[in-house]
C-alpha cells in the first residue's frame, strides 16, 4: 500500500503520496492511531511530522497513520475517500486490535467523518466541526475556504458518520458558541462529551499549556478516564492565561472582567490577547492615556484601540493619521472600531478610506444590515444618515 520509506526523528516510516494528501505510517504496537491535522492557514502543507507523532509514535510506541492534506480542504478530495474505501485499507486496519481516529478542528471533523469507514473504531475529536455544508450549518461563519469544498458524496457529515464508531469522545468548550452548535448536532449512546470551559476553540493548545494532554490521551486510549479524574485534570485550566482571557471576553460583569484581565497579564505580561482585553476595559473606564501606553506593546494590533482612544479624547488630528493604517492593517479589526472609523472617515470626507473600511467590514459581517445601510449612504455620498 505504501510507496517509499524514510526517517522522521530516527523512526522509519512508510509513505503514500496521493494527489492531494501525503499519508505517513509509523509501525508500533497493536493500537493504531489515525491522525488528522488541523487547518494551518500560514502553512498549507503543515509540519513534516504527522499530527501527534512525537507523543503517540515516539513516546508511546503506538502505530500511527498520519493523514496530511496538501491544502486546507477539510479532507474533501475524492482521492482520500477512495483510499478509505479501498480493500487494501480495510485489510490494513484489520491487523490492529484497536483503531483510534484523532484530530483537532478540521482534523476533528475528519476523525468523526471517516469513522464510517472503520466500524467499531474509537474517535477523539477536539473542537471538531461536524460539517461545513452551509445548508446544514448556516450559522457557521468561520473558515471560508471550507465553504468552497464539495459537501456532497462520501464522508460529508460527521454527525451521521460518527454513529459507526464504538466510542466518540468530544473535547470542547461549551461556552464557545460555534463549537457548541456543532457538538449539539451529535447524538447517540456512543458520544461522550468532555467539557473544558473557557478554553476557546484552541483547546489542543490549552491542554498542552495545562500540561495534561498526555495524561488525557493515555486515559482515553486505555478507557480509564473517569469523570472525577477528568475534573481533577482540567482544574489546571485556572493556571494558564487562556482561561482568564476567555472568561473575561465572555463575562458582562465589569468587575469579573477586570479580575480576569489582571490575572492573565500577571501570568504573562506580554500576552497580546490579554493586552487587547485590557485596552477594551480601559476604553470602557475612559482611561484613554493608559490605552495609548498599552497599545505601544501591541504593535500593529494596537492601532484600532489607539484610534478609538484618540477619537474619544477629541484628538481628531491624531485619529485621522491612523485611518490609513487601519486600512492597511492585516490583523482582524473589531467591528465596533471599524464602524467608528468608517463614520469618522466619512465625516471628514475621506470617502476613499471609508469605502475601503466598508469593504473590510462587509467581509467580516456580510449580512449586517447596519453596515449595508451605512455602505449605501457613503456610496451615495449622503453621509451622515438622515
Amino acid at each position: 500500500m505504501f510507496e517509499k520509506e524514510s526517517l522522521i526523528n530516527g523512526i522509519k516510516v512508510q509513505q503514500l503520496n496521493l494527489q492531494n494528501y501525503n499519508i505517513v505510517f509509523a509501525k508500533g504496537d497493536e493500537t493504531l492511531f489515525i491522525t488528522f491535522e488541523p487547518f494551518y492557514p500560514n502553512n498549507p502543507l503543515g509540519s513534516k511530522k504527522p499530527w501527534g507523532f512525537d507523543f503517540l509514535s515516539q513516546k508511546r510506541n503506538h502505530s500511527l497513520l498520519g493523514i496530511k492534506p496538501k491544502q486546507g480542504d477539510w479532507y474533501r478530495k475524492i482521492d482520500l475517500h477512495i483510499f478509505f474505501r479501498s480493500t487494501e485499507f480495510k485489510v490494513f486496519v484489520s491487523s490492529f486490535k484497536k483503531v483510534i481516529l484523532y484530530g483537532y478542528s478540521m482534523g476533528g471533523f475528519a476523525a468523526l467523518a471517516f469513522a464510517e469507514a472503520i466500524p467499531d473504531c474509537s474517535v477523539i475529536a477536539i473542537s471538531p466541526q461536524t460539517t461545513m455544508d452551509k445548508k446544514k450549518v448556516p450559522w457557521e461563519t468561520r473558515f471560508p475556504l471550507a465553504w468552497k469544498q464539495n459537501w456532497e458524496g462520501d464522508f460529508y457529515d460527521g454527525a451521521n458518520c460518527s454513529n459507526y464508531a464504538k466510542q466518540v469522545t468530544i473535547i470542547y468548550d461549551p461556552f464557545y458558541k460555534l463549537d457548541k452548535l456543532h457538538v449539539d448536532r451529535l447524538s447517540g449512546n456512543n458520544i461522550r462529551l468532555l467539557k473544558v470551559p473557557f478554553s476557546g476553540h484552541a483547546i489542543a493548545k490549552a491542554l498542552v499549556e495545562m500540561r495534561i494532554i498526555s495524561k488525557l490521551i493515555v486515559h482515553l486510549t486505555n478507557n480509564t478516564l473517569t469523570d472525577y479524574e477528568f475534573y481533577l485534570l482540567i482544574k489546571a485550566r485556572k493556571t494558564i492565561p487562556r482561561y482568564f482571557i476567555n472568561l473575561g471576553l465572555r463575562t458582562k460583569n465589569s468587575t469579573l472582567k477586570r479580575y480576569c484581565i489582571d490575572n492573565a497579564i500577571k501570568m504573562n505580561p506580554t500576552d497580546s490577547v490579554a493586552l487587547e482585553l485590557h485596552c477594551l476595559c480601559l476604553l470602557h473606564e475612559r482611561k484613554f492615556e493608559e490605552v495609548l501606553t498599552t497599545t505601544e506593546k501591541l504593535n500593529a494590533t494596537g492601532i484600532q484601540y489607539a484610534f478609538e482612544a484618540y477619537l474619544q479624547m477629541g484628538k481628531t488630528k491624531e485619529a485621522t493619521k491612523l485611518l490609513a493604517k487601519l486600512v492597511e492593517l492585516k490583523k482582524p479589526i473589531r467591528l465596533a472600531y471599524l464602524l467608528n472609523a468608517i463614520k469618522f472617515a466619512a465625516s471628514i470626507k475621506e470617502f476613499t478610506i471609508a469605502d475601503e473600511l466598508i469593504a473590510k467590514s462587509i467581509e467580516k459581517a456580510p449580512n449586517n444590515r447596519h453596515i449595508l445601510n451605512l455602505a449605501k449612504s457613503i456610496k451615495d455620498r449622503k453621509y451622515p444618515l438622515m
